[in-house]
């Protein structure tokens, strides 16, 4: 895991943690009380909308960095001129793994939205 991170540019994975932690936070704390206290969302609470839309963010940078590294790769055919295929297909697997990570803190974000609403819904 540690090594697909470090492949998936450092930087902009983390910058794809982040709303990970943001994410996993507003499931755990409730700001109105006290820190650090425990309480479970509800449909109409703000901070599950606010999961909802983190999680998009997560999935549409993850797509943005994507496309940063495919624009790099094509740059770099064009100043070189031929580049071998596995150097190639090599970068372009490399390019997916952001992608693939914004895509996993979506799934996780309608997880926990999908969680909620079945919840609220065996309450009722």
């Amino acid at each position: 895991m540690v090594k697909l991170f470090i492949q998936g540019d450092p930087l902009y994975m983390t910058a794809l943690s982040v709303p990970l932690i943001i994410m996993l936070i507003y499931c755990v704390i409730d700001f109105r009380q006290r820190p650090f206290e425990f309480k479970r969302l509800t449909v109409g609470d703000w901070r599950l909308k606010a999961v909802q839309s983190t999680g998009l963010f997560a999935l549409i940078f993850g797509l943005f960095i994507q496309f940063l590294g495919l624009y790099g790769a094509l740059e770099a055919i064009e100043v070189w001129g031929q580049v071998e295929a596995k150097m190639l297909f090599d970068g372009i697997c490399i390019s997916f793994i952001p992608m693939g990570y914004g895509l996993i803190i979506f799934l996780i974000s309608r997880m926990i939205i999908y969680g909620v609403c079945k919840q609220v819904r065996l309450q009722a």
